[in-house]
């Protein structure tokens, strides 16, 4: 389903609807707590809330991987990597709340549709798509909306859906419409 480097052969299959979340959460399918988890790091994303991206993962060892396309040239990618094609993966707090306090800087407004979201468990898989501007460290000002695919595991601590591994792909052939043609000043 994922692969580095994602080519514009690639086939997969479309996007589904997401839903939206009645509340009280009793009676709720887990299926859609886990799409809520997840949505809380995309929201909090486009609000430019980095505490709220956090809040969006599990405590203690996570994983966050990156897979830019080096054609880009992302200035987060670049800093990072001799071809701007990746940047270190991160495994803690610390680094993420660094990096995200980063990533939203500037203009920000991404759209994301869920693919796949099934729960095993205490364990689930979620695949989303994304397009979207990602603020100045992956799309400065006059740049393309940056389409992703993402893969997020999450697991479900003391009754709470959080992320535990998340990662992305650059998506040449998303299915999604960017929310903006370019990316534009704030």
């Amino acid at each position: 389903m994922f692969t580095t480097n994602a080519s514009p052969k690639d086939d997969f299959p479309n996007a589904t609807e997401t839903l939206s979340l009645p509340v009280p959460w009793w009676g709720v399918p887990e299926v859609e707590k886990v799409k809520a988890a997840v949505d809380v790091y995309f929201n909090s994303f486009v609000a430019k809330k980095p505490e709220g991206m956090l809040s969006a993962f599990a405590p203690g060892r996570v994983d966050y991987m990156f897979d830019f396309s080096p054609d880009r040239k992302v200035p987060f990618a670049c800093m990072m990597s001799e071809d701007c094609g990746t940047a270190p993966a991160m495994f803690d707090g610390a680094s993420l709340s660094n990096a995200f306090n980063g990533f939203t800087q500037g203009y920000t407004n991404l759209n994301h549709k869920f693919e796949i979201a099934e729960v095993y468990g205490n364990m689930a898989l979620a695949t989303t798509v994304s397009l979207g501007c990602e603020g100045d460290f992956v799309t400065p000002n006059g740049e393309p909306p940056m389409p992703n695919r993402e893969l997020f595991v999450v697991v479900k601590q003391a009754g709470e859906w959080k992320i535990k591994s998340y990662m992305f792909t650059y998506d040449p052939a998303s299915p999604l419409t960017p929310p903006v043609d370019r990316c534009l000043p704030q």
